[in-house]
């Protein structure tokens, strides 16, 4: 599991557990349904622009919190999804792995290591006599 998941809001922390948790037990409908749940919470959670998850995706964009190429991505995850929910397709473990990693990736880039980063020494806190690197 991904490490310092206390910095994920708890409705986003509960879908994760539960989606991780059907992953391993090669619940492959329920994990789809998961994956995306993931999603449309991230998307909830930020505020991102749009009336429907296909507008709030690309509303991520437009936060600066994803890329474009992210976004694409996320919609990949959407339509597998709505295939789990709506008709109960089950995708391979190999897919639904991949899935899971690159929502892993976005709760990462969106919560994870902003919190993390925060850390990190700073210019203001480096110790005196360390050079400065260029930038």
């Amino acid at each position: 599991p991904l490490r310092d998941l206390h910095y994920l809001p708890w409705d986003l922390r509960k879908v994760y557990d539960e989606t991780r948790s059907a992953l391993m037990q090669d619940l492959a409908v329920l994990t789809g349904i998961g994956i995306r749940a993931i999603v449309e919470t991230v998307c909830n959670e930020k505020e991102a622009p749009g009336g429907n998850l296909a507008r709030m995706i690309g509303g991520l964009a437009t936060l600066n919190l994803i890329t474009q190429t992210e976004a694409k991505i996320l919609h990949d995850l959407r339509f597998m999804g709505n295939e789990a929910a709506h008709k109960v397709k089950t995708h391979t473990q190999e897919e639904l792995n991949l899935a899971f990693d690159v929502v892993e990736h976005l709760l990462k880039t969106v919560y994870l290591l902003p919190e993390q980063t925060k850390h990190l020494p700073s210019p203001s806190r480096r110790p005196s006599g360390t050079r400065k690197t260029s930038e």
